[in-house]
């Protein structure tokens, strides 16, 4: 009765409960993340089973919508782009090119780790995806200051529905 008026409980206690592993001594970003990254190779009928607790007030709320985590970082990723190749030289460290990105757009560009790649004096990074959760095909990968990066990043994140 409760489900139907949208009240819903996680009946094995907290989220970790419902991790295929032991959670041990390490940190809940840290378990999430691994639990996340093995959604892969897993069957939607598996998980579907394994979380249908959680699963449950997601569909009730929200039963047509899906997030397109791509359409949120296809921003996030052209403001550390932009922001790196505007503040960076050709020696440019690989630290000194993340601080740049960070100070910048903030926390948010910790999510993609930036290696200069510039050779011949042209700029060129590497772009890799930090955390599990947002592992992308297209990634990692080079980019020039002379490419268009609003060709690029759509190329590398697509989003849902699209090739």
């Amino acid at each position: 009765a409760l489900a139907e008026l949208g009240g819903f409980f996680l009946l094995k206690g907290a989220i970790e409960n419902y991790y295929g592993r032991a959670s041990g001594d390490r940190a809940k970003p840290e378990l999430a993340a691994e639990e996340a990254a093995e959604f892969e190779i897993r069957t939607p009928d598996n998980l579907r089973l394994a979380y249908a607790d959680v699963l449950a007030p997601l569909l009730h709320i929200a039963p047509n919508q899906r997030v397109d985590e791509d359409r949120l970082l296809q921003p996030k990723l052209g403001a550390v782009l932009s922001a790196a190749f505007l503040g960076m030289n050709v020696d440019s460290s690989d630290e000194q090119i993340n601080a740049i990105t960070v100070a910048t757009i903030g926390p948010d560009a910790a999510v993609f780790r930036i290696s200069n790649m510039s050779t011949d004096g042209r700029l060129r990074l590497r772009v890799e995806m930090v955390s599990p959760l947002f592992a992308r095909d297209g990634f990692p990968f080079e980019i020039g200051a002379e490419d268009n990066a609003n060709f690029v990043v759509p190329s590398k994140l697509p989003g849902l529905g699209k090739s």
